[in-house]
């Protein structure tokens, strides 16, 4: 039994050196010199063979070997030896070498140091967060990670869905439009961006900027009902009045200054063809009678009473352009008439007074009937032969001459054309100053001015001529009727 005993110890160093190795090497000998023989504490002789380390000690007693009970690191069989292998001896864990870590622990067992690993899995204290794994022990004294899909990331973007798919982040967009706050934005682009906007109902103007995803201002021009208008870019305060049919809330909201049941009702002053009338705002039962080319049904629809063929045409005929400039006698000065009443009118009947100063001496009276019929939308150019045949070869022409600059010669002047056969002034034009009260033959005294005076002009520091303009238009108001034009046009259609 001594042997077997003998023998079971000399196994047992070389089993827990194994067990011990992967903890701490520490822990184990680097194997002894060869055992001698040593004292005995009792009788007979024994034999025993046994391996320490690598090396073999030879022991012979007659009684068990003080060495089978001496320290673990010298040789199994009696007596000292010189190795250093074997487990270490101990009273506590505390003893042993090494530190604790949480997969692996040092035990003290029977006397002898040990380590205890924890089991596979265990979660370690210190975890990475957000990183979609668990730390854990491998149950060899080490650690590793697992996959932990509870573990969700955070990419700090609200403009995605964090999550983890078997231990990897995963990162979703959400839908465009999607509601996010980072960054003080609102809304999710496409590129899970949070921005203020991405589509014009995202803002109270109802304008996203798509360059600046940015809310645009509300504006008279941006084609969308915002801000405080009452209807499409028109209304409120600050844009333009509404026209006809677009909504409203007062008047002042319309072009025709009425809104009726929150709609701009029709006026004769909206800008627009309705309320019964011919023409954009006259002719009809309601509305001011249509001017010289505006759209009739009837006489009744024209200010000059004269409508044909759906149209106004003036009553009479116009003293058109006044070339009054020319200083000396340069033959350049003209006065020119023009029929815009729509039908050809016999000249026979008429007579151009020229008048200067407040005299009758001064006046020169040119009779028209020469010059025939005066067609529809034709000319009649009274002036000297040089002028004469320098214009249109379509104008009417009657040649006079010029004593001396008889259209200029004082003030104030002034020009009459009179019908000699109904004894009537047919239009007048007073300028370089007021002809209130002209003696003219047949008509007897008439005032040259209509409406308000034309203003006074400087002949001679001046280019050009008078012109109706529009072309062919008498209002009765030589102030308004009357512009200076720096291009004369003798038998053409008058110009600015």
């Amino acid at each position: 039994m001594r042997i077997q005993a003998a023998l079971l110890l000399g196994a047992l160093p070389f089993a827990a050196f194994a067990a011990c190795s992967i903890y701490d090497p520490s822990l184990v000998g680097t194997g002894g010199s060869t055992a001698t023989s040593g004292p005995t504490t009792g009788p007979g002789s024994t034999t025993g063979a046994s391996t320490s380390g690598g090396a073999t000690s030879t022991t012979t007693s007659t009684t068990t070997s003080s060495g089978m009970g001496g320290d673990m690191s010298t040789g199994v069989g009696g007596g000292a030896t010189t190795g250093t292998g074997g487990p270490k001896p101990c009273g506590t864990a505390a003893e042993c070498p090494g530190a604790d870590t949480e997969c692996a622990t040092r035990s003290c067992k029977a006397g002898v140091c040990g380590v205890v690993f924890a089991a596979d899995g265990k979660a370690l204290a210190a975890q990475t967060a957000k990183d979609c794994l668990l730390a854990v022990c491998d149950g060899a004294g080490a650690n590793k990670t697992i996959p932990d899909d509870t573990d969700t990331p955070d990419d700090a973007n609200d403009c995605t869905t964090n999550a983890c798919a078997t231990g990897v982040p995963t990162f979703t967009p959400l839908a465009t439009g999607a509601a996010c706050a980072t960054g003080g934005g609102k809304h999710c682009t496409a590129a899970s961006k949070c921005v203020e906007c991405v589509a014009d109902s995202d803002c109270a103007s109802s304008v996203c900027d798509t360059l600046t995803s940015k809310c645009a201002p509300a504006g008279c021009g941006d084609n969308v009902k915002n801000g405080a208008e009452t209807d499409l870019d028109c209304g409120g305060p600050t844009c333009p009045k509404c026209v006809t049919g677009k909504i409203c809330s007062a008047g002042t909201d319309c072009v025709g200054g009425a809104c009726t049941g929150n709609l701009c009702a029709p006026t004769c002053t909206d800008g627009l063809k309705n309320n019964g009338e011919t023409d954009i705002d006259c002719g009809g039962a309601t509305c001011a009678k249509c001017i010289i080319g505006g759209a009739c049904a009837g006489s009744g629809d024209c200010l000059t009473g004269n409508c044909q063929g759906n149209a106004c045409f003036q009553n009479h005929l116009v003293i058109n352009e006044i070339d009054y400039d020319q200083v000396g006698t340069d033959s350049g000065e003209f006065v020119e008439i023009f029929n815009g009443t729509g039908a050809a009118v016999d000249l026979a009947s008429y007579a151009l007074v020229l008048v200067n100063g407040s005299t009758s001496t001064g006046y020169l009276t040119v009779n028209l009937g020469s010059a025939g019929m005066l067609p529809a939308g034709g000319y009649l150019v009274v002036g000297t032969a040089t002028l004469n045949a320098t214009a249109p070869a379509a104008a009417l022409k009657i040649n006079f001459a010029l004593a001396s600059d008889n259209i200029q010669n004082g003030a104030p002047d002034g020009v009459a054309l009179l019908n000699t056969t109904t004894s009537t002034l047919v239009d007048a034009l007073s300028y370089e100053g007021s002809i209130t009260a002209a003696t003219l033959p047949g008509v007897g005294v008439v005032s040259l001015v209509e409406g308000s005076p034309f203003p006074s002009a400087d002949s001679n520091t001046k280019n050009g001529s008078l012109s109706r303009l529009p072309n062919g238009g008498d209002t009765g108001n030589a102030a308004s009727d009357w512009l200076f034009s720096n291009t004369p046009t003798p038998g053409a259609a008058n110009v600015p």
